[in-house]
Protein backbone atom coordinates (compact mmCIF):
# COMPACT_ATOMS: atom_id res chain seq x y z
CA UNK A 1 0.00 0.00 0.00
CA UNK A 2 2.97 2.57 0.85
CA UNK A 3 4.41 1.81 -2.85
CA UNK A 4 1.55 2.77 -4.42
CA UNK A 5 0.78 5.67 -2.60
CA UNK A 6 4.38 6.82 -3.01
CA UNK A 7 4.12 6.19 -6.81
CA UNK A 8 0.48 8.35 -6.70
CA UNK A 9 2.41 11.12 -4.83
CA UNK A 10 5.41 11.07 -7.45
CA UNK A 11 2.95 11.07 -10.33
CA UNK A 12 1.20 14.30 -8.74
CA UNK A 13 4.59 15.94 -8.08
CA UNK A 14 5.65 15.40 -11.39
CA UNK A 15 2.79 16.68 -12.78
CA UNK A 16 2.74 19.61 -11.35
CA UNK A 17 6.50 20.00 -12.11
CA UNK A 18 5.36 20.02 -15.88
CA UNK A 19 2.23 22.70 -15.48
CA UNK A 20 4.63 24.89 -13.86
CA UNK A 21 7.38 24.65 -17.05
CA UNK A 22 4.62 25.12 -19.28
CA UNK A 23 3.43 28.06 -17.66
CA UNK A 24 7.01 29.66 -17.25
CA UNK A 25 7.31 28.66 -21.30
CA UNK A 26 3.93 30.39 -22.04
CA UNK A 27 4.81 33.30 -19.77
CA UNK A 28 8.32 34.00 -21.19
CA UNK A 29 6.71 33.36 -25.03
CA UNK A 30 4.68 36.46 -23.79
CA UNK A 31 6.95 38.90 -22.14
CA UNK A 32 9.18 38.02 -25.39
CA UNK A 33 6.35 39.28 -27.96
CA UNK A 34 5.49 41.94 -26.10
CA UNK A 35 9.36 42.69 -25.67
CA UNK A 36 10.22 42.30 -29.55
CA UNK A 37 7.03 44.30 -30.31
CA UNK A 38 8.61 47.70 -28.35
CA UNK A 39 11.64 47.18 -30.23
CA UNK A 40 9.98 46.75 -33.35
CA UNK A 41 11.64 43.89 -33.95
CA UNK A 42 9.94 41.64 -36.35
CA UNK A 43 12.04 38.93 -37.34
CA UNK A 44 12.35 37.66 -33.90
CA UNK A 45 9.49 38.21 -33.24
CA UNK A 46 8.12 35.96 -35.76
CA UNK A 47 9.47 32.94 -34.75
CA UNK A 48 7.28 32.98 -31.99
CA UNK A 49 3.89 33.61 -33.94
CA UNK A 50 2.43 30.76 -35.81
CA UNK A 51 1.65 30.45 -39.35
CA UNK A 52 -1.80 30.20 -40.20
CA UNK A 53 -1.94 29.98 -44.23
CA UNK A 54 -3.27 28.21 -46.85
CA UNK A 55 0.38 25.53 -46.84
CA UNK A 56 -1.58 22.93 -44.85
CA UNK A 57 1.64 21.02 -44.42
CA UNK A 58 2.25 24.37 -42.13
CA UNK A 59 -0.73 25.45 -40.97
CA UNK A 60 -1.26 25.42 -37.21
CA UNK A 61 2.62 23.43 -36.96
CA UNK A 62 5.15 25.99 -37.21
CA UNK A 63 6.30 29.45 -37.07
CA UNK A 64 6.33 32.55 -39.66
CA UNK A 65 9.09 32.54 -41.80
CA UNK A 66 10.94 35.94 -41.20
CA UNK A 67 12.29 35.60 -44.52
CA UNK A 68 9.02 35.48 -46.15
CA UNK A 69 7.49 38.88 -47.59
CA UNK A 70 3.72 38.22 -46.61
CA UNK A 71 4.48 36.35 -42.99
CA UNK A 72 6.67 39.31 -41.70
CA UNK A 73 4.10 41.96 -42.65
CA UNK A 74 1.93 39.35 -40.80
CA UNK A 75 4.32 39.21 -37.73
CA UNK A 76 4.71 43.32 -38.36
CA UNK A 77 0.83 43.53 -37.78
CA UNK A 78 0.77 41.62 -34.75
CA UNK A 79 3.47 43.35 -33.20
CA UNK A 80 1.56 46.39 -33.70
CA UNK A 81 -1.27 45.46 -31.92
CA UNK A 82 0.84 44.56 -29.20
CA UNK A 83 2.67 47.59 -29.48
CA UNK A 84 -0.34 50.26 -29.53
CA UNK A 85 -1.78 48.38 -25.81
CA UNK A 86 1.93 48.79 -24.32
CA UNK A 87 2.07 52.69 -25.73
CA UNK A 88 -1.15 53.36 -23.55
CA UNK A 89 0.18 51.49 -20.49
CA UNK A 90 2.64 52.59 -17.97
CA UNK A 91 2.85 48.57 -17.42
CA UNK A 92 1.62 44.92 -17.74
CA UNK A 93 1.40 42.08 -15.58
CA UNK A 94 0.94 38.68 -16.89
CA UNK A 95 -1.70 36.55 -15.19
CA UNK A 96 -2.74 32.75 -14.88
CA UNK A 97 -2.49 30.76 -18.02
CA UNK A 98 -5.11 28.26 -18.62
CA UNK A 99 -5.03 25.07 -20.51
CA UNK A 100 -7.56 24.93 -22.82
CA UNK A 101 -6.99 21.36 -24.49
CA UNK A 102 -3.77 19.46 -25.19
CA UNK A 103 -2.35 21.42 -27.34
CA UNK A 104 -4.32 25.09 -26.74
CA UNK A 105 -3.18 27.57 -23.79
CA UNK A 106 -4.38 30.89 -22.72
CA UNK A 107 -3.20 33.49 -20.84
CA UNK A 108 -4.52 36.59 -19.31
CA UNK A 109 -2.55 39.58 -19.37
CA UNK A 110 -3.29 42.95 -18.24
CA UNK A 111 -1.98 46.47 -19.48
CA UNK A 112 -2.00 49.04 -16.55
CA UNK A 113 -2.64 52.47 -16.72
CA UNK A 114 -2.88 53.97 -12.90
CA UNK A 115 -5.78 52.40 -11.64
CA UNK A 116 -7.19 51.05 -15.03
CA UNK A 117 -6.62 47.46 -16.44
CA UNK A 118 -7.00 47.01 -20.66
CA UNK A 119 -7.08 42.90 -20.51
CA UNK A 120 -5.91 40.84 -23.44
CA UNK A 121 -5.95 36.90 -24.19
CA UNK A 122 -2.69 35.21 -26.02
CA UNK A 123 -3.64 31.81 -26.94
CA UNK A 124 -0.79 29.96 -27.77
CA UNK A 125 -0.61 26.58 -29.78
CA UNK A 126 1.65 23.51 -27.88
CA UNK A 127 4.41 23.04 -30.85
CA UNK A 128 7.18 21.14 -31.50
CA UNK A 129 9.57 24.20 -31.71
CA UNK A 130 7.40 25.52 -28.55
CA UNK A 131 4.78 27.96 -27.95
CA UNK A 132 3.81 29.77 -30.36
CA UNK A 133 1.44 32.84 -30.38
CA UNK A 134 -1.47 31.20 -32.54
CA UNK A 135 -4.21 34.57 -31.37
CA UNK A 136 -4.39 38.12 -29.42
CA UNK A 137 -8.10 38.95 -28.19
Amino acid sequence: MKKISFAILFLFFAFLINVNAQDKEITAASKSLIDLSGSKNYEKAAVLIIYQGDDTERNNKVSLDPKNVNELKYAKKVCSKISAMKAISETYEVGDVEKISDKEYKVNLYFVNGSQKLPATFSFLKTDKGYLLQEIN
